[in-house]
């Protein structure tokens, strides 16, 4: 059985940082604005998915 080269894990670990830096923005700007800002649920589910 030929494992995968540890290459392969490198496009698993681009999209799933820039998910998560992506989620923090989200969660980070929704604390920032605070009750000023429009709830938005539907942007975060996206952002997560």
């Amino acid at each position: 059985m030929n494992r995968p080269p540890k290459k392969s894990r490198k496009p698993y670990a681009l999209p799933a940082a820039i998910a998560g830096i992506a989620a923090l923005a989200v969660i980070g700007t929704q604390q920032f604005q605070g009750d000023d800002a429009p709830s938005d649920p539907p942007s975060a589910s996206d952002v997560a998915e």
